[in-house]
């Protein structure tokens, strides 16, 4: 059975991509996929090409319940790509996206998942080019999510 740490490695080799130290350190910890309950790859800078290589670690984590990935030049591809592999996580109720370039189109896949998945309770979009319109939103379906949880 892989470890997070080698899926990480080896798609960092596929893709071209440089490993993330920081990333390479919380894996570490890690033995299998079961045990991976939060990434903190926070102010990191991934990019959309590392992102591919953090996708495939955060695909079979399904015990994920806290995803911080605020300043990571994330674009809407990227968020796109995200949002396809997140309904098989189904504890995932926090998710910050702050600081990424996020525009109409990623925020508007994102409002449909807070839409269809009621786990997300926490959803950053702080210095993100999303309108304010949109942030309201996805905020309130946010909302509506927590207080379906608080019942």
């Amino acid at each position: 059975m892989e470890c997070p740490h080698s899926v990480y490695t080896s798609s960092c080799d596929q893709l071209g991509c440089k490993r993330n130290s920081c990333l390479l350190r919380q894996l570490a910890g890690y033995a299998v996929f079961e045990n991976v309950t939060q990434l903190d790859l926070n102010q990191n800078l991934v990019g959309r090409k590392g992102f591919a290589a953090v996708l495939e670690v955060v695909k079979r984590s399904h015990s994920i319940v806290t995803l911080m990935l605020a300043n990571n030049n994330l674009d809407d591809p990227c968020i796109t790509s995200l949002v396809n592999a997140m309904p098989q996580h189904p504890r995932l109720t926090y998710l910050d996206l702050s600081g990424n370039p996020i525009v109409l189109p990623g925020a508007k896949k994102l409002a449909l998942y807070v839409k269809e998945h009621s786990n997300i309770r926490t959803l950053l979009l702080d210095q993100t080019s999303v309108s304010e319109t949109l942030k309201r939103i996805i905020q309130a379906r946010v909302a509506d999510n927590r207080a379906q949880h608080c019942i």
